[in-house]
């Protein structure tokens, strides 16, 4: 490649200033404050008092991920957009090399972001949901359905069943959810020592919603194409693991 003299020079180690400023002008945005430890914070507190307060605490925890996670796709958009123009703006290699190498880790950074909210909205649903199996250990009962709210998907909710194993190894829980796409996501876990079977009681939850899914005794995790049978998924995930397991 020929190199650059005079006005051509000037003028594409300008660009190269002005792309460089607009790089770093792009900010990554802070992860959210732990929204689970705010939820668990409160998760002692009874009466209605307390469901007010943990209700608060869940509308903070929601507001402050939704503006993270919006944050970061917008600073995606933008660097996607720098990079176009940096692959198209003629300036000395080294200037090019340097500024692609400021966006990728800026992507990276951006990565990490949409990852803590991924992983602060998972904790938050979990310390939901530890409540309610809590409840239901602590009333005798062998197992607990549980629905998420809308919009997680089976990466979420197999979060969610994966921080409740830690506190309820033995208890058998399923998880319910419909996603952003209107697919219902599911996955189980049962105790070895139990006559309840995760990847049985799974089928038979997903049997309303024309799903199916697949795994071991142990654990278990699926799929539907109709979210509109989740109400009949935790009808029958619930008379399945109440009847008989042969």
């Amino acid at each position: 490649m020929t190199a650059l003299t005079g006005e051509a020079a000037a003028a594409a180690h300008a660009a190269a200033a002005e792309l460089g400023a607009a790089v770093r002008r792009l900010d990554v945005p802070a992860s959210p404050a732990s929204p689970a430890a705010a939820v668990a914070a409160v998760v002692g507190v009874v009466g209605v008092a307390g469901e007010e307060v943990r209700g608060e605490a869940a509308e903070a925890a929601v507001a402050a991920e939704a503006a993270a996670q919006a944050a970061a796709v917008r600073a995606q958009a933008q660097a996607q957009a720098l990079r176009e123009r940096v692959d198209q703006t003629l300036m000395p290699a080294h200037a090019k090399t340097a500024l692609r190498n400021e966006l990728a880790a800026r992507d990276r950074a951006l990565g990490r972001l949409l990852r803590d909210v991924a992983a602060a909205r998972i904790g938050r649903h979990a310390a939901v949901a530890e409540r309610q199996v809590a409840a239901a250990v602590a009333a005798g009962e062998a197992f607990s359905v549980l629905q998420l709210p809308d919009g997680v998907d089976g990466g979420g909710a197999q979060g969610v069943l994966r921080a409740l194993q830690k506190a309820h190894a033995s208890h058998a829980m399923l998880v319910l959810a419909a996603d952003a796409h209107g697919k219902v996501a599911c996955v189980a876990s049962t105790p070895a020592t139990g006559a309840l079977q995760a990847n049985l009681w799974l089928a038979a939850a997903l049997a309303p919603c024309g799903g199916r899914g697949g795994g071991k005794p142990s654990f278990a995790q699926g799929s539907a194409p109709d979210a509109g049978a989740l109400p009949a998924a935790i009808e029958a995930a619930r008379a399945f693991a109440a009847g008989p397991q042969t």
